[in-house]
């Protein structure tokens, strides 16, 4: 009941604080007309939602810090890990969604007459995927301790590269509307996943990790689906040749890879 009490305590400020931040920003439209009207910055919408997840993931970081260090349970630190993966799915989703907003709205410059636009629109994503990376690492942490009762570092590694492969390719679409690159992302994401799954075989590989292995495969399959059934629709033709021949190359690759270390391969348990 402490715990409950000093987040939503916390919580419920914060939001209050976007409220009324809100609330002073609203200015009159069409005055003295029949249809007046108001209009706010919608920005802060988006950045409360932003700082409300970030604040939770603050929360439960030094909640594991504290469980590590002094407390030691196993019930706490069960409840903790979930509710630090739920707030990660959060920010994979809702904040991301937002952090996307806030990039179109900076873009098209949204009644910038009215409000102000500006880098902060764009920096706020790095400062949200610090608190990213700082709540998976004590995650990983909490994983890793003796008095956790449930072996969980396969869910870990999961959530983990579900994190950094959302993250990767929010990053890289951010980066090609920055850059007026237009739909080429599409091109892009089919690489990026394409790449990552090589990373996964490898990892596999060498931490000898069949479920890695399993992932990768999985996510490769899935980016052929992906350029089969999309890319192929929407590319130009060297659009098209590019993600062909760089698939490929990777999918020869992850043969060879597959083929060089077979015995280290199963040996990993048959697997």
């Amino acid at each position: 009941m402490l715990l409950i009490g000093v987040y939503f305590t916390f919580y419920l400020e914060i939001a209050n604080f976007w409220n009324q931040l809100y609330a002073s920003t609203l200015v009159p439209l069409n005055a003295g007309l029949a249809g007046h009207k108001e209009i706010g910055n919608e920005n802060i919408f988006q950045y409360k939602t932003i700082f409300l997840i970030i604040y939770s993931m603050l929360f439960f970081s030094v909640l594991s810090q504290v469980n590590i260090l002094k407390i030691k349970n196993n019930f706490l630190g069960l409840i903790n890990l979930g509710l630090s993966t739920f707030t990660l799915g959060l920010f994979l989703t809702l904040g991301l969604f937002a952090l996307g907003t806030l990039r179109d709205n900076y873009l098209s410059q949204l009644n910038s007459v009215y409000f102000y636009r500006g880098f902060l629109d764009i920096g706020i994503r790095y400062l949200s995927s610090a608190f990213v990376g700082l709540l998976l690492f004590i995650v990983k942490r909490q994983v890793k301790q003796e008095f956790l009762l449930t072996d969980l570092h396969k869910e870990f590694d999961y959530l983990l590269h579900i994190s950094l492969l959302t993250l990767a390719g929010n990053e890289l679409i951010n980066l090609m509307d920055l850059f007026s690159q237009g739909q080429s992302y599409k091109l892009g994401l089919s690489i990026l996943f394409g790449s990552y799954a090589l990373l996964l075989i490898v990892l596999g590989i060498w931490k000898k990790k069949f479920h890695l292995r399993v992932g990768a495969i999985a996510l490769f399959s899935a980016t052929l689906v992906k350029l089969f059934f999309y890319d192929l629709t929407y590319l130009n033709t060297i659009s098209k040749t590019i993600v062909f021949l760089v698939l490929g190359l990777l999918l020869l690759v992850i043969s060879f890879l597959y083929n060089k270390y077979k015995k280290v391969i199963f040996d990993d348990g048959g697997q």
